[in-house]
């Protein structure tokens, strides 16, 4: 394998030794999230809450629109550049609306939404959305959104699954989390290997929880096989914790390092049912 494959992966530090100072020890655990692929350069922080930001496309403020109108919380996966409404997804939130001054209000009792109890097909659901208010000819003038709660699930224990790199000199490596939960904030070790078993490397953890999205960043190498010549990217990204599956999946980015995606299940984590929710009336007020 060439050096210039596994740069794709490794930070080489003959490199990046004529650049003083500029060699990180630690992975960047991020403010915010991204989708893959997208320039985050390009991405506005909060514009999930703006109504009048690129963030919503035409398609979702429609979508909105109709779910709010037939009395159902709108759950959406409000990641990086956009916000997308997932249609199929349902949560038991009752959603009030009120007219006044030709302009619909709608309100969600979206505080304690909790992310196990949503039904359908939720991939990726992060927020409720908490209220909104649509003009006369049915133009989004306000949005606000709500992070979907991880009470009653710990996120303490093993995790096992993938990290992917696209381009990279094997593309999917294998990774092990071992995690503690205290509070909002989660510490514990990974481990990573090159699927052929060649290279591995074991890392500290450092995370914080914001809603059911977990924000990571490798905080220390602790021991690997590589050699004297190659380092492990250090890595930062966050991943979107599906409790209903014991899974989570998201993305990560380093310096140096082409980025990638990683997906993760809970070992022992019986994946749980997902209750049948009764979709609400939407409640009028006069």
């Amino acid at each position: 394998m060439s050096s210039a494959s596994l740069h794709a992966l490794f930070v080489l530090p003959i490199l990046l030794a004529a650049i003083p100072g500029c060699v990180p020890v630690r992975g960047s655990m991020p403010a915010q999230t991204w989708r893959p692929g997208e320039n985050e350069h390009e991405c506005r922080g909060g514009a999930a809450d703006d109504a009048t930001s690129s963030a919503w496309r035409e398609r979702d403020r429609l979508a909105l629109r109709a779910k709010l109108e037939r009395g159902e919380a709108a759950v959406v996966s409000a990641l990086g550049c956009r916000v997308e409404v997932l249609q199929q997804c349902h949560a038991g939130a009752p959603v009030e609306r009120a007219e006044l001054d030709g302009v619909s209000h709608f309100a969600v009792e979206a505080s304690g939404v909790l992310a196990q109890d949503l039904d359908g097909a939720c991939t990726g659901a992060t927020h409720v959305v908490e209220s909104a208010a649509f003009s006369q000819k049915g133009r989004l003038m306000t949005v606000a959104l709500a992070p979907l709660s991880l009470d009653g699930f710990d996120v303490s224990g093993t995790w096992t699954g993938v990290f992917r790199q696209p381009g990279g000199p094997y593309e999917t490596y294998e990774l092990e989390l071992e995690l503690v939960q205290h509070g909002d904030r989660v510490t514990g070790s990974s481990r990573v290997a090159t699927i052929d078993g060649e290279y591995w490397g074991n890392l500290a953890f450092e995370g914080r929880l914001e809603g059911n999205t977990l924000y990571f960043a490798d905080a220390e190498l602790v021991d690997d096989n590589l050699g004297i010549f190659l380092d492990w990217c250090m890595k930062g990204g966050y991943t979107v914790v599906d409790p209903r599956k014991g899974s989570m999946g998201g993305a990560w980015r380093a310096f140096a390092c082409a980025p990638g995606t990683l997906e993760l299940e809970q070992v022992g984590a019986a994946a749980k049912a997902a209750p049948v929710v009764k979709k609400p009336v939407a409640q009028v007020a006069q």
